[in-house]
């Protein structure tokens, strides 16, 4: 008899924007039943925000009652209620939408694409709850309303027929998992299930490959690096540090050595946020968000090795007294070499945080950590040399290159004269000229605006964002919602070749690929970046706010940058919440090799 995995789904008793998404914990009904939180606790599958005319952000939506259930093809559908934000974490009926379904189609249970939003009951009826099934012939949908039980029926999931009273009751399941709502129940197959464990748990560390060389006795013998296996199947190469070794004679010896994981403790410095640095001309140059200094400065930092960060010296380029205007709030530096010469790109104030614009400085000379050597800077334009909006703010800018041609990447929000109302930040993308780099040679496209309640916990805003590639893949990581602990990182894909200036070249993930239960005494993270560190391995760089703050205080909201290196899932897929015990398990931190002298 094959091995059963049951899979449940439910929304969270407190629904604020994270709570109000679809949760799932899974059961493998063996010998225990052991429960197992997916995705860390939190959500997969998050409702839409709506423009409904009242504010320029639209209105936050929520999701209540998810049920899954199998599609005729075999692949899995996902019914749930649409709900609004109440207070202390209450869900509220949608206003006119209260007998509305929503409807989501998912091969996997990882990605999702919403199918409809119906109205499925009368108008004038309020949905308690609503669970579909596909009968053969049909899809059966039952609802729990306050005018009692009614069904309904569809041949396809884009309109169902005039419902009727009565109909089979929904199941619910009562699961031990915190903060809860009553959930549905659903079996998977042993695939199904090991893809929801493979991607929706952290991968870590489960052992290292034997390592057995045969050389020539008398001749030098060169040991390799560590070959480390993974849970999801996975491997990568870390370095070894190895005895000693020289033995001339033929036989067969063990040599020890000692794994050296790229690991940084945490906080790497002071009060920094937006942290990058690039590698240049030998050197690796660091730049921050200088919180401990009121950001009334960019400074730089040289090192060799990116572990020398934390000890260099902080370099003053532009200070607040050299600007023609009262200045503030210099955010998120970041420097990037294009076609050869290196710029800096930055958001600076006037001095109010609601003021600030991205701008472009040069690097005449030879040492990026010279003010001297550094242009004045240039406030970034559209392609007719206007500044990219005249009532709004932008910042965050990035560049990513590919095939030849750059493209810049920023944060955009309407502002207005009324900050009652604002727009949400969105992000933007436009080609850039290589020699000009604060000059756009293509119109400025709206990629992606913060419509999943994730994004929008505490603010609406998406920002910061930031390129990964990898072969032809390109990622870009973005930060949402408000810079505290619901602060987290969303994550959007596309591969050369695709129309970049097209959204839908790109892929968002409906979840965030870190939040804050992802990684242990590190929550709120977000405004990320990467760079390979001296070995070429893929080091993330990040800022969060320390959990023993937190909990000391849950209004310290102080920022510290974080480093830690990136893995290489099986899927390909980026991996950012690794812990030092994830990345290298303390247990195979010391190996042996087999040497045969022949």
């Amino acid at each position: 008899m094959s091995e059963t995995y049951r899979i449940y789904a439910y929304h969270c008793l407190y629904c604020n924007e994270m709570g109000g998404s679809m949760h799932l914990a899974s059961e493998h009904r063996g010998e225990a039943n052991d429960l197992l939180v997916l995705n860390g606790g939190c959500g997969v599958l998050f409702a839409d925000a709506e423009p409904d005319g009242l504010r320029r952000a639209g209105t936050t939506k929520i999701l209540i009652n998810p049920r899954v259930f199998r599609l005729a093809d075999g692949s899995f559908g996902i019914t749930a209620l649409r709900r609004n934000i109440g207070l202390q974490g209450k869900a509220l009926p949608d206003p006119g939408k209260e007998n509305f379904v929503l409807f989501f189609r998912s091969d996997d249970l990882i990605s999702f694409t919403r199918l409809s939003f119906i109205e499925a009951a009368p108008s004038g009826t309020l949905l308690f709850d609503a669970d579909c099934r596909w009968d053969g012939t049909r899809y059966i949908l039952s609802m729990e309303t306050d005018k009692g039980p009614m069904t309904s029926t569809s041949a396809g999931l884009g309109r169902f027929e005039k419902a009727l009273p009565g109909g089979e009751p929904i199941v619910r399941h009562k699961i031990a998992a915190l903060d809860s709502a009553l959930s549905c129940a659903f079996d998977v197959s042993g695939v199904e299930y090991q893809r929801l464990i493979d991607h929706l748990t952290p991968v870590h560390n489960i052992g290292v490959e034997p390592i057995q060389i045969s050389a020539s006795a008398g001749k030098s013998v060169v040991l390799p690096d560590a070959c480390l296996l993974y849970s999801d199947g996975s491997r990568r190469s870390m370095r070894v540090e190895w005895d000693s070794f020289n033995a001339p004679a033929p036989g067969t010896y063990k040599v020890k050595g000692r794994i050296k994981a790229p690991f940084f403790s945490f906080p790497v410095m002071g009060e920094r946020g937006d942290p990058m640095a690039v590698w240049y001309r030998g050197f690796y140059y660091y730049m921050a968000s200088d919180d401990e200094g009121g950001q009334l400065s960019l400074k730089i930092r040289k090192a060799g090795t990116i572990g020398e960060i934390a000890c260099a010296e902080d370099m003053v380029i532009l200070p607040a007294s050299d600007l023609p205007w009262d200045a503030a709030c210099f955010w998120a530096p970041e420097l990037h070499e294009i076609e050869g010469r290196l710029f800096l790109f930055f958001a600076v104030g006037s001095p109010h945080w609601y003021t600030v614009q991205s701008h472009v400085m040069a690097l005449n000379g030879e040492d990026p950590a010279n003010p001297g050597h550094w242009s004045k800077p240039v406030r970034c334009e559209r392609k007719d040399g206007t500044h990219l909006i005249e009532d709004g703010i932008t910042l965050d800018m990035t560049v990513l290159k590919v095939k030849g041609d750059y493209y810049a990447l920023w944060a955009q929000r309407f502002m207005g004269s009324d900050l009652g109302n604002i727009g949400s930040s969105d992000l933007y993308i436009a080609r850039i000229d290589p020699e000009k780099p604060w000059r756009q040679v293509s119109e400025a496209v709206l990629l992606r605006r913060p419509l999943y309640s994730w994004e929008r916990a505490h603010s609406d805003v998406i920002e910061g964002p930031f390129v990964l590639k990898r072969g032809e893949d390109i990622f870009v990581t973005y930060a949402a919602a408000l810079i505290d602990h619901t602060y987290c990182v969303g994550l959007l894909r596309t591969r050369e070749g695709s129309d970049l200036l097209d959204p839908q070249s790109w892929t968002a993930s409906n979840y965030p690929v870190l939040h804050r239960w992802s990684h242990p005494e590190q929550i709120g993270a977000g405004h990320n970046s990467f760079v390979k560190n001296e070995h070429g391995d893929d080091i993330l760089m990040i800022h969060a706010i320390p959990l023993s703050h937190y909990r000391a205080d849950p209004a310290d909201g102080r920022r510290y940058p974080a480093f830690r290196a990136i893995h290489w899932d099986a899927s390909g897929f980026p991996r950012l919440d690794m812990t030092n015990e994830r990345l290298l398990d303390p247990a195979f931190e010391t190996i042996e090799a087999a040497v045969i002298l022949t």
